[in-house]
């Protein structure tokens, strides 16, 4: 069965980093601040989730993100617990993050996550360029760069995402600032937010948009949770009679 991005997201939000997987040793290696002389491989895109939040729990003063619009699969909005907890580090000594969408649209959870950190997360839109990289630049020396890859669905192959990480690379991060801060100041980059179109939590508006990139259940997986729906109804009704 073929391994598509909605299930590299089910698999990682049922499990998180996988076990003796690239995130666990990129977390290590972090920790222990050991450099290797060449880049993670990121294979697929739940190496891209895990190693994503490795380098976002280590994130102390800023970030920059380039990233897809909706039809990218959903990638940081799997993410936003880790990007609200580096968000609120940041926060607290003063520093920022931003991000540039390549989509003529905002997320609403974007919106509502530029909201809950004002003053601290700057987001912006532009057309989406064909030639452009996605990447991550945390602190400057943390670095994930994408290789260039077509259009995306839920729906497309989890090896159609390869990246390449590195843990320690000031001047890479340097270098891929410069181009953020290149396609954040051009004239077609939109930095005006549209209001929410709804006034519901941000923590509600987080996760009914982070389900949707998740695959539909499974008939049996249905039938499952209807049977412990019944089970319960008939506990219930068996105590107050009791």
């Amino acid at each position: 069965m073929e391994f598509t991005i909605a299930k590299a997201i089910a698999e990682y939000r049922a499990n998180r980093r996988r076990a003796g997987g690239i995130g666990q040793l990129a977390d290590f290696l972090m920790k222990h601040k050991i450099v290797l002389p060449e880049p993670f491989p990121n294979c697929d895109y739940q190496d891209a989730l895990e190693l994503t939040e490795v380098m976002l729990r280590h994130t102390q003063r800023q970030f920059v993100i380039v990233t897809g619009g909706a039809s990218e699969g959903g990638f940081y909005v799997t993410l936003w617990e880790h990007l609200a907890d580096a968000l609120g580090r940041i926060r607290d000594v003063g520093g920022k993050g931003k991000m540039i969408v390549l989509s003529d649209q905002y997320p609403e959870w974007l919106k509502a996550l530029a909201e809950d950190y004002r003053g601290t997360l700057e987001v912006a839109t532009t057309a989406p360029r064909p030639s452009q990289k996605h990447f991550i630049v945390c602190d400057t020396k943390m670095v994930r760069e994408e290789k260039l890859h077509g259009a995306l669905t839920l729906n497309s192959r989890a090896d159609q995402i390869k990246a390449e990480v590195y843990p320690d690379a000031p001047t890479k991060g340097k270098e891929l600032e410069d181009v953020f801060e290149s396609i954040w100041s051009a004239p077609e980059t939109n930095k005006s937010i549209p209001q929410r179109r709804t006034q519901a939590p941000s923590w509600l508006v987080y996760q009914m948009e982070a389900s949707r990139h998740l695959p539909s259940p499974t008939s049996a997986k249905v039938e499952k949770q209807f049977r412990s729906v019944e089970e319960a109804r008939e506990t219930c009704a068996v105590n107050s009679k009791s």
